[in-house]
């Protein structure tokens, strides 16, 4: 991948609309995108919940569209409609459009089984049931293949399933995150982000970070007979949306949370200190989700806030480093996901939030005849992180962003 060194805000030079399945406009947004290990193409999650998969760019064009020209269309190779809630995906590692043998993800569908889903056509290549205590199905809120993709891991509420992937429909271990449901020790709640670390360079072993909605971060090594290595706690109280290691220096690990100001980073050679390698100012006073990620030289981290504002920061940052070194207005709605290309200087980005829309009397006192509308009434719209907006024309339609860097 070039070096990238932000010099000027990011072309859009491709776009998506969100399907949507509802009667309400408003709530077609993508919430998540995850990029295939080869960069060919990404699944994107939307939030009448389907997923959908776009196939990429192999190149990155040479004109850049300009405001007088409109950005390409992106349209959708398929798009996955599972019977429920779709509450989690992850690829296979090493996933590949080229080899159909690799090219699969898993997903988490409410009250259904794990399930390993062809890349090519959605066909069930395999199943993982987590089962609880009332025989009822259970999908995970996260899940994450471990690096060689032989186990797969799936967390939900005060424990993390681990299936081996080549034993389809045989029951997982279940590594307990806490003793029991009234016990206070351990990691309480759903386990929302699940993050491998990469190989450690002298025991070739990986570390599992597991962020939980109760508003910790678990490390553990699961092949020991006490997993839980330790336990953080954010600077802030809200539940943990993401965790992240950093690509080339495992021991940096980042993590987001809701209802917060910034982003969380802890050096783990020195876990005592919290967010010992400072915390990244990003606005994120929601509740929604709001992602970010690491480029893969290992230099930048962007994050998008709850404004449509990417923030561009030092992905080794000092203890000073707070700021951004570079923001830029993408959308007028919240960044959902922010994803680095692995090999093209590339960025997708999905906007949106879900609205709750209000009519109310226009104050004809306040208001020419001329400036009213003509039933005199303006829309409140209030999002999803409790900002208002009044307009009297409809919302720009959220969307999948593919952005050319420089």
């Amino acid at each position: 991948m070039p070096d990238l060194a932000f010099s000027s805000p990011p072309a859009r030079i491709a776009t998506a609309p969100a399907p949507n399945r509802s009667d309400k406009p408003a709530d077609a947004f993508f919430r998540d995108l995850q990029i295939c290990p080869d960069g060919s193409c990404v699944l994107a999650t939307a939030e009448d919940r389907s997923v959908s998969l776009f196939a990429l760019p192999s190149d990155v064009p040479d004109e850049t569209p300009t405001p007088s020209t409109s950005a390409h269309t992106l349209d959708a190779a398929w798009t996955y409609s599972p019977p429920d809630s779709l509450f989690s995906s992850a690829w296979y590692p090493g996933a590949t459009s080229a080899d159909p043998a690799m090219f699969s993800f898993a997903v988490g569908v409410k009250d259904h089984p794990v399930h390993l889903l062809d890349g090519a056509d959605q066909r069930v290549r395999a199943s993982y049931p987590i089962v609880d205590h009332t025989e009822r199905f259970v999908a995970p809120h996260s899940m994450a293949f471990a690096p060689n993709g032989a186990s797969l891991y799936c967390g939900f509420e005060n424990a993390i399933e681990i299936f081996d992937v080549g034993s389809p429909g045989a029951e997982g271990y279940r590594l307990h995150t806490t003793p029991t449901r009234s016990s206070k020790e351990g990691q309480k709640g759903i386990i929302s982000s699940l993050a491998f670390s990469g190989p450690d360079p002298t025991s070739g072993s990986s570390c599992l970070a597991a962020g939980s909605f109760s508003g910790t971060v678990g490390l553990y090594d699961p092949s020991q007979s006490n997993p839980l290595v330790d336990l953080l706690w954010p600077s802030q109280r809200g539940g943990v949306t993401k965790v992240l290691f950093h690509p080339l220096s495992p021991h940096l690990l980042f993590a987001a949370s809701r209802q917060s100001s910034h982003l969380d980073v802890w050096d783990l050679r020195n876990t005592s200190r919290p967010s010992s390698s400072g915390r990244l100012r990003r606005k994120a006073r929601t509740n929604q989700r709001l992602g970010f990620d690491i480029d893969p030289s290992g230099t930048w981290l962007a994050a998008g806030d709850q404004d449509g504002q990417l923030s561009i920061f030092s992905a080794q940052p000092l203890p000073d480093e707070l700021e951004p070194v570079t923001s830029f207005t993408l959308a007028d709605k919240p960044l959902g996901a922010t994803v680095f290309h692995p090999w093209l200087p590339l960025l997708l980005t999905a906007s949106g939030t879900r609205t709750f829309r209000h009519r109310r009397r226009r104050d004809s006192s306040n208001s020419s005849s001329s400036e009213s509308s003509e039933d005199g009434e303006v829309e409140a719209v209030v999002d999803r992180g409790g900002v208002r907006k009044e307009r009297s024309e409809e919302l720009e339609s959220a969307s999948l962003g593919l952005w050319k860097l420089s």
